[in-house]
């Protein structure tokens, strides 16, 4: 399983971290994600607010991204 981003809303902190749609996310704050069900886990041990270091890959190449956790994802 993998976390393909599927779409990246405007406005969102996603955007604003340059975060786009086909990139595969493969770890949150040095946490492997898998899918989405470990996306979301590893989001919500985040505090809202905080910078997540996502790491992702696009084109075979590997790169690393701060998002800002909105409070929406401490769900």
């Amino acid at each position: 399983y993998v976390a393909v981003i599927a779409e990246v809303e405007v406005g969102t902190e996603a955007q604003n971290a340059g975060l786009v749609r086909g990139q595969v996310v493969v770890a949150v704050d040095g946490e492997p994600v898998a899918g989405i069900a470990s996306w979301k886990a590893a989001m919500a041990k985040l505090k809202p607010g905080a910078l997540a270091k996502i790491k992702f890959v696009a084109r075979s190449t590997s790169s690393i991204v701060f998002m800002r956790v909105p409070a929406s994802d401490k769900k």
